[in-house]
């Protein structure tokens, strides 16, 4: 299979382990992954120059920018608490990137699960879950749209923080979509593309051999946090990589994966070829 057809999972060994023998993936709750900004970067990038706009002009948004400052205010508005949170599997259209190694497979040493984009493709159209490239934005490619999101603004003829929201809110998901296909443009090279899925929507929950469980909840080292399995075929998956730490055991990884685990032969296992060395 061409490589662009494969998406990466980076993750430490025993994570990547745990995946390969149940057969499956944790959707993680939005709410609580490495990025705070989730979810609200378009939002937190709008307010931005939407602030320097309105110093320039009679400062009639006061009330709306500081509702905007109040931290985790966004974060309660698209979700409320009591509500379902999005559940999310990130993915790297990258296979050895130095970078995800280091914030993802335990500073180079564990591995990147390549799954087959055709199958995520195919779970998107069955409407099993959403599939989508990340947009990375920033403040210069939203400038061109800081007017027209003022003016509509103002056609509301109030200086309430609270109603100024609502539109504000309104006029960008209709002009941009749902605001977590959106993430700042500091995160571009990790080249992303990832798993949505809206419990709140009655979606299939299980198509040929994937299948979506229940949510259940997991210990992070900070925080309790909630996640929904997804099983998949053991053939969703075409390839390895091997971190550049990895411990340099290649014909016992072949064994382990394709002989005692059951995957395929054809499956591709190969170290990384970055220059990557670890933190020291």
């Amino acid at each position: 299979m061409a490589g662009s057809n494969i998406v990466y999972y980076y993750c430490d060994t025993m994570t990547g382990l745990s995946i390969l023998k149940n057969k499956q993936l944790w959707l993680t709750s939005i709410r609580n992954m490495n990025d705070s900004n989730e979810e609200i970067s378009i939002y937190e990038i709008f307010c931005k120059k939407l602030r320097e706009y309105d110093n320039r002009k009679n400062r009639i948004l006061n009330d709306f920018l500081n509702l905007a400052r109040i931290k985790g205010y966004f974060q309660t508005y698209t979700h409320c608490l009591g509500t379902d949170p999005y559940y999310v599997a990130c993915f790297s259209r990258d296979g050895d990137s130095v970078s995800q190694w280091n914030s993802y497979a335990d500073n180079g040493r564990g591995i990147a699960i390549g799954f087959d984009e055709l199958e995520f493709n195919r779970l998107n159209d069955e409407k099993m879950i959403n599939y989508y490239n990340v947009t990375y934005i920033n403040s210069d490619l939203i400038q061109p749209e800081i007017e027209n999101v003022y003016k509509n603004m103002m056609e509301c003829n109030t200086s309430n923080g609270g109603k100024l929201m609502d539109v504000f809110i309104e006029y960008i998901k209709l002009k941009y979509g749902n605001p977590e296909k959106y993430k700042s443009s500091h995160y571009e090279s990790e080249k992303e593309v990832r798993i949505v899925y809206d419990k709140s929507k009655n979606q299939v929950k299980e198509w040929n051999e994937w299948k979506l469980g229940n949510v259940d909840v997991y210990a992070k080292r900070s925080c309790i946090n909630t996640y929904i399995p997804l099983e998949f075929p053991k053939s969703a998956i075409k390839k390895i990589v091997l971190g550049p730490m990895y411990q340099k055991n290649y014909f016992e990884v072949e064994i382990a994966i394709k002989g005692v685990l059951g995957y395929e032969m054809a499956l591709d296992i190969v170290p990384s070829e970055s220059g990557f060395r670890g933190i020291r």
